[in-house]
C-alpha cells in the first residue's frame, strides 16, 4: 500500500475486515432462510376428509324398534379416534337412522348411549348404558341398544290348566322379598316418563327387557281365567318363566238380562274380586274379568282357597246401571258352581 501511512494502512485492513465480517453474516443468514422455506414447501399436506355415509337401524329385540320411550332418550354420535366428529344423530320412530357427513381418516365408531328410568324404583336405579360400535361400511345393519352388563331380561309365556298357549291381556311384575321396591301393575302402562322395564309381547310369549337383578313375581291376566303368579329371579342374561291357569274348585254363572223385557245383554263387563281386599285391585288373587255373550250369558271361576270374606261381583255396561253382589262360599252349599242371573236397568252407571 505505497503512499499510505502505517496508521493509514491499520485503519483500512480493520475496514475490510468489518466489511467481510457482515457479508459473511448476511450470506449465512439468507442461506438458512433459504432452507426453512424450502422445508416449509415440502412439508405434508393436511389429510383429506372422506364424505361418509351411514346407516342402520337400533334395536331392543331383533326385529322389534325401540318404544318411542328408550328412543327419546338414546343418543348417537360418530367417533373417530376418541373425538366426537359433527352433531349427534336423530333415530326415526322406527329406530333407523342415517347420516352423511366429511371424516378425516382413522378409527370411526358409532356411540349409542341409552338412559333407562326404572318405572317405580326408587330413582337411584336408573342407569346410563353406553355401547360402541365399529363403523366399516355404509351399512350398519340392526344395532342392539346397549343395557346396563348387571341387568337381565325375563323371557315368559302363559298357558291355559291343559297347559296350551293362552294370550293375556296383561302382565305384570312385582317385587319379592329382599328386591327394591318395584311396582307394576301393568307392564303395557308405565308411569308417565318411565321406559323401563319393557315389554315386548308376543302371542302368549313376551319378553321383559331392562330389569335389575332381583327376585319378582311374574303375574297375567286373561278373561276368565285364574292365572297363578311365579316366582323368577333375575340376573345377568335371560331369566324363564310360566304362568299357568290354576284350576278352580267354583264357577259362578247366568244370563245378564234387560231389566223389564228379560232379554240378555250382551258385552257387559264382569269382574270377581276379594271382599275386604286392601292391596291395589290388579294384585288381588281373586281377581277375574270377563264379558257376557251375545246372548247375555257368563262364566266366571272363583279363587281357590274362597276368599275368608266372600267375594263381589261387579256388573258395568255403557247404557246401563251397574249391579253389584257379594257371594259366600256357604251359598255353594257344597256345588262346584252356582246359578245367578242378573238384570240390568238402564241408566247411568
Amino acid at each position: 500500500m505505497t503512499g499510505y501511512t502505517r496508521w493509514e494502512r491499520v485503519c483500512l485492513g480493520l475496514g475490510l475486515a468489518v466489511i467481510l465480517c457482515v457479508t459473511a453474516a448476511i450470506l449465512y443468514d439468507w442461506s438458512h432462510r433459504g432452507i426453512s422455506s424450502t422445508s416449509e414447501a415440502v412439508a405434508p399436506p393436511p389429510p383429506a376428509l372422506k364424505q361418509v355415509v351411514v346407516r342402520g337401524r337400533l334395536v331392543d329385540l331383533p326385529g322389534f324398534a325401540p318404544r318411542a320411550s328408550i328412543l327419546g332418550r338414546t343418543r348417537l354420535s360418530l367417533w373417530v379416534d376418541g373425538r366426537q366428529i359433527g352433531e349427534e344423530l336423530t333415530p326415526d320412530g322406527d329406530g333407523r337412522f342415517w347420516a352423511e357427513r366429511p371424516l378425516p381418516p382413522g378409527e370411526t365408531k358409532l356411540r349409542v348411549v341409552s338412559e333407562l328410568l326404572v318405572n317405580r324404583f326408587d330413582r337411584g336405579l336408573d342407569r346410563t348404558a353406553t355401547k360402541d360400535y365399529p363403523v366399516h361400511g355404509t351399512e350398519l345393519g340392526e344395532l342392539q341398544l346397549p343395557r346396563p352388563e348387571d341387568w337381565g331380561w325375563i323371557e315368559y309365556e302363559v298357558l291355559d290348566s291343559r297347559r296350551r298357549p293362552l294370550v293375556p291381556e296383561f302382565v305384570g311384575l312385582d317385587p319379592a322379598e329382599g328386591t327394591p321396591g318395584v311396582g307394576i301393575a301393568r307392564l303395557d302402562d308405565l308411569d308417565i316418563g318411565a321406559n323401563a322395564p319393557l315389554e315386548y309381547r308376543r302371542g302368549h310369549r313376551g319378553t321383559i327387557l331392562h330389569v335389575p337383578p332381583g327376585d319378582y313375581w311374574l303375574r297375567a291376566a286373561a278373561p276368565g281365567r285364574l292365572l297363578s303368579p311365579t316366582r323368577v329371579r333375575v340376573g345377568r342374561g335371560a331369566a324363564t318363566a310360566v304362568v299357568q291357569e290354576r284350576p278352580a274348585a267354583h264357577h259362578v254363572r247366568g244370563i245378564v238380562r234387560e231389566a223389564g223385557t228379560g232379554r240378555g245383554v250382551e258385552d257387559v263387563e264382569i269382574s270377581v274380586s276379594s271382599v275386604g281386599y286392601e292391596g291395589e285391585r290388579f294384585r288381588d288373587p281373586a281377581l277375574v274379568r270377563g264379558r257376557s255373550s251375545r246372548a247375555g250369558a257368563y262364566l266366571l271361576p272363583i279363587a281357590d282357597p274362597f276368599p275368608p270374606e266372600g267375594v263381589r261381583l261387579t256388573f258395568s255396561r255403557a247404557g246401563f246401571r251397574s249391579a253389584e253382589l257379594t257371594l259366600k262360599a256357604e251359598q255353594f252349599k257344597g256345588e262346584a258352581s252356582l246359578l245367578i242371573d242378573v238384570d240390568l236397568a238402564f241408566g247411568r252407571p
